[in-house]
C-alpha cells in the first residue's frame, strides 16, 4: 500500500510523469549508442578501407564527433577528463608511470629472450624518417592520445555521467580491449602481420587479452587522477617503447646472426 503523505506532488498530479522519465532515460542512451556506431565505424575505416594518408582526417572527424556526443549528453569537461585544473596530478602520475614502463622495457631487453620477443614484432624495413615519424607522431598522437581521449575520456566520462565510476572503468575497459579485436585479425597490419602465432584465433584471444589488461590499469590511472594525461603518458611509453625496443632488438638479432657462407 502507498503512503500517499511521502509522494512528491507531482507524481499524483501529474500522471504523464512516469512516460516522460522513461522517455528521456531512452533518450539519454543515444549518445552512448552513438559513440559505439563511431567507434566502430572509425575501426573498420581505418583497418580495412581507407589509405594510411586518410587516417589522421579520419581520426579528427571521429574525435570531433565523439567530443560532440558526449557534450551533447552533458558531461562535464571534468567527467571527460580533460579539466585543466587536474593536469598537474595526471602529467605527475603519468610521468611516474611511464619511468616505470620504460625501466621495464629496457630490463626485458638485457634478457635473450625478451630481445627474441620484441625482434619478433619489429616491422620490416624501417628508415630514420619513418622511425621518427612512428615515434613522435603516428604513434603518442595518432594512436595513444586518440584512444585515451576516447576511452578513458569520452567514453569513461559518459558511462560515469550516467551510472557510476565503476561502470565507467568496466565498460571503458571491455570497450578497448574489443578495439583491438579488427586490428589482431590477418591483413589488418597488426598482430597477426608482425607476431607469429600458431593460429589466428589466438592472436585475436591474447590480443584482446593484453589490450584489456592494459585498459584496466590505464583506466584505473584516469580514475585516480581525473586527468586522461595520466594514462596518456603511460600509452605513450608503453606503444613508443615496444616499436623502439623492436627495432633494435631486430638490429641486434641480425648483427649477432651468423654470416652465410
Amino acid at each position: 500500500m502507498t503512503d500517499e503523505s511521502s509522494a512528491r506532488p507531482g507524481d499524483i498530479a501529474d500522471p504523464s510523469r512516469r512516460p516522460d522519465q522513461a522517455r528521456s532515460r531512452s533518450l539519454a542512451a543515444i549518445p552512448l549508442i552513438g559513440i559505439g556506431v563511431t567507434l566502430v565505424a572509425h575501426n573498420v575505416l581505418v583497418h580495412r578501407v581507407l589509405p594510411p594518408r586518410f587516417h589522421p582526417l579520419a581520426g579528427a572527424a571521429t574525435m570531433g564527433s565523439l567530443l560532440g556526443l558526449s557534450r551533447a549528453a552533458g558531461a562535464t569537461v571534468r567527467e571527460l577528463g580533460l579539466d585543466s585544473g587536474r593536469f598537474g596530478r595526471g602529467i605527475r602520475v603519468g610521468a611516474v608511470s611511464a619511468a616505470a614502463i620504460g625501466t621495464g622495457i629496457t630490463a626485458a631487453m638485457l634478457l635473450p629472450a625478451g630481445r627474441r620477443y620484441f625482434a619478433g614484432g619489429a616491422p620490416g624495413t624501417t628508415s630514420k624518417r619513418r622511425m621518427a615519424y612512428d615515434t613522435v607522431i603516428r604513434i603518442p598522437w595518432m594512436t595513444a592520445a586518440f584512444e585515451e581521449v576516447a576511452f578513458r575520456g569520452v567514453l569513461y566520462g559518459l558511462l560515469e555521467h550516467r551510472f557510476s565510476r565503476g561502470v565507467a572503468l568496466a565498460g571503458s575497459t571491455v570497450g578497448f580491449a574489443l578495439w583491438h579485436v579488427l586490428p589482431a585479425l590477418p591483413g589488418a597490419g597488426g598482430v597477426q602481420d608482425s607476431w607469429d602465432a600458431p593460429h589466428p584465433a589466438l592472436a585475436v584471444l591474447g590480443s584482446v587479452a593484453v589490450t584489456g589488461a592494459a585498459g584496466l590499469a590505464f583506466g584505473l590511472l584516469r580514475s585516480s587522477t581525473g586527468s586522461v594525461l595520466a594514462p596518456f603518458l603511460a600509452h605513450s611509453a608503453t606503444n613508443v617503447g615496444g616499436y623502439t625496443a623492436a627495432v633494435a632488438a631486430r638490429a641486434v638479432e641480425q648483427r649477432s646472426a651468423p654470416a652465410c657462407p
